[in-house]
């Protein structure tokens, strides 16, 4: 019998990374923590391919509170996470079109003065002041987050997984899982691409997209989860926009832009069903775009497009996290599924992953 539990992370990006973080100042050296990601940088999935904004205030009910604890993570990080840049608060503002999105504006506003944040009501008014190129825009109302801002998920990874190893876990890179090994009490262990073996008490599943295919190779239960490929837009500098200005979001329309090198940052959040990988642009998809840019964010057509990527957001079913223990499978627990929600909700999934996890002994 082994003397320490072993504890593997499958997948380095945010959710796994932070996990690992939680992990290690958890169980220190009561346990040996490895870490493995199929890429030889960690985090260049969806982690990277996405807008980095902290937004605490979400639509969906399920993660009203987690989002908000994200953002307070990102606002107080712990010295070992900090570091110049990590994150830049130059607030949110999410503006409503419909009566029905602003009455759940407000409610998301109310709750989160409740738990120590301080979001604003304004008018288009306001907004307008602050932004004169929403004058054209649907606004029935808004809510300014001053605790939102900017993040940088590379640094964050960068920094969780050194921290996880100066406790004593260990990364290995350019190590893919092929499956999950268990028996009837629960895991055993995994199997990687090149034959080796791994026995471990715990696996924490951070595979982002690979997620569902791996349970499937591994002989259990899918989780439904989706991944699906959004565009990002940016445009080349433009003067139009202050690089200090608030990431701007339509609850409505569900689009947002947000300062980016001195230009213009923007998606429609588009999402389509595609295999896990990695995504290529459709130009299609921009045509479709333009329409709703026109009525929501009209000034967006005077400024000029200079690149264009995509990403996977992976949702889980019902629209919440896959988060915590396997309920049938002992020492299997999920970080996955953060459908877009991952730079803001890393810290809060790291912490619950930690503190929910039970090895198997």
């Amino acid at each position: 019998m082994r003397e320490r539990p072993v504890i593997i992370v499958i997948g380095a990006g945010l959710a796994g990374a932070a996990s690992a973080w939680a992990l290690s100042r958890r169980f220190g050296p009561a346990a040996e923590l490895l870490v493995l990601e199929k890429e030889v940088i960690p985090g260049s999935h969806a982690s990277a391919q996405n807008a980095a904004m902290v937004r605490s205030l979400v639509d969906e009910p399920v993660l009203t509170r987690i989002s908000i604890e994200g953002c307070q993570f990102w606002n107080q990080l712990p010295e070992e996470l900090a570091g110049p840049g990590l994150f830049r608060r130059n607030a949110s503002l999410l503006l409503a079109e419909s009566e029905d999105a602003w009455r759940r504006l407000q409610a998301r506003a109310e709750e989160a003065r409740g738990l120590g944040l301080h979001p604003e009501l304004w008018t288009a008014a306001d907004c307008v002041r602050l932004l004169p190129m929403l004058a054209d825009c649907p606004i029935r109302g808004a809510v300014y987050s001053p605790e939102d801002g900017i993040a940088d998920p590379a640094s964050l990874i960068e920094h969780s997984l050194a921290a996880a190893r100066g406790r004593g876990a260990q990364l290995r890179l350019g190590s893919e899982v092929e499956r999950l090994l268990h028996d009837e009490e629960g895991v055993l262990g995994l199997l990687l691409e090149d034959g080796e073996r791994l026995e471990a008490n715990a696996l924490v599943l951070a595979a982002g997209a690979w997620t569902e295919e791996l349970l499937q190779r591994s002989g259990l239960p899918g989780r439904e989860l989706l991944p699906r490929r959004r565009h990002l837009y940016a445009s080349s500098p433009w003067p139009g926009l202050d690089p200090e200005a608030p990431f701007v979001w339509h609850v409505d329309a569900g689009a947002y832009f947000r300062p980016e090198g001195g230009g213009v940052l923007f998606s429609v959040c588009d999402e389509e069903v595609v295999p896990p990988g990695r995504p290529v642009v459709d130009d299609e998809v921009f045509a479709e775009a333009e329409q709703k840019l026109e009525r929501i964010f009209p000034f967006l057509e005077e400024v000029p497009i200079a690149h264009a990527w995509a990403g996977l957001r992976t949702y889980a079913d019902g629209g919440g996290f896959l988060l915590g223990p396997d309920p049938q499978l002992a020492g299997l627990s999920f970080a996955a599924g953060l459908g877009g929600h991952g730079v803001t909700c890393a810290g809060p999934v790291g912490q619950r992953v930690a503190e929910s996890l039970v090895p198997k002994m």
